[in-house]
Order: structure tokens, then sequence, then C-alpha cells
């Protein structure tokens, strides 16, 4: 399980346009360190979808700050489920704690602040997909599922 030893960990809702400017470069690094299976894609952000998206009340940006420092985000997509008509479920599309704040309680402050913000919302589901090239996989499986997040969908991609 990830520890708790940083004290002073805030995390807040922000706007897609202030993540931006707080990310700076982070998302090349996050895309680096984390690809997307072993295709050759270069990081080229939508980012009229995720204004667009935040402006219809669709998307949500956290950002997580040990005092001035930039820690971590989480960015999500929430929608009406497909097959379950009348049911809101939100699904992280990206996730990153800076190596510097990694174990450190960092990523639990986040999900934590996210899943009581989405309640607050409505939202009943959260679904976090894990990418198995992200370091320290295996420890961020063991902490979801230790929150009680159980797996319900195993993700393929095939280059066709």
């Amino acid at each position: 399980m990830l520890s708790n030893s940083i004290s002073n960990i805030e995390v807040d809702t922000i706007s897609f346009e202030d993540l931006l400017s707080v990310l700076d470069s982070m998302p090349k690094e996050h895309l680096e360190e984390v690809p997307f299976g072993n295709f050759q894609l270069e990081l080229n952000l939508v980012e009229e979808v995720y204004t667009y998206s935040e402006q219809a009340g669709y998307a949500r940006y956290y950002a997580a700050f040990v005092g001035d420092d930039f820690a971590g985000y989480v960015t999500l997509m929430a929608s009406e489920m497909l097959h379950h008509r009348g049911l809101m479920q939100a699904v992280v599309d990206a996730f990153y704690v800076a190596p510097a704040y990694r174990s450190g309680g960092v990523f639990n402050k986040l999900i934590t602040y996210v899943e009581q913000d989405l309640k607050l919302a409505g939202i009943r589901f959260l679904t976090v997909g894990v990418n198995p090239n992200m370091p320290h996989k295996d420890k961020v499986v063991d902490y979801l599922s230790a929150q009680g997040y159980i797996t319900t969908e195993i993700s393929m991609t095939k280059e066709v």
C-alpha cells in the first residue's frame, strides 16, 4: 500500500486551461514514461475536446500540490452509462504523480478527493485504467484493490 508520509498535500478542482499551465512539459514526460502500448505515437492533445467537454459538464480536472509544487493530477470524463440509463460513470482519462512525490500519499489524496467530488455530483461509478507500462503498476493495482476497486474490464488494443 502507498504510504501517507507527506502531510501538506492540497488537492483542488481546476480548469483545463489552468491544468495545462501547471503541467508545462509534464504530459510529454508522462507519455514517455507510460506509453500507450508499443505503438509509435506522438503527444498531440486535442485540446478543443477537453475544453468542450469541460464546458458541457462532462470533464473534470484535479491537481495536487505540496506547498507551491505541482505534485500530480487526475483528468476524467463522465457520462451516462450507455448500457444503464440514468446511471453516471466517470472514467479516468489520465493520472500522474510526479516522481518526487510517489509513495508519499499524493495519489491517495487525489483519489479520495475525486471520489468525494463525484459522489457530490451524483456520479455513481469511477473507473480507473491502469496502464501496464506504468512504473509501479502492481503497487497502484494493489492500492486500488484495497480501496474497493474491482476489475471490470481488461482492454486490448491492436493497430488495424
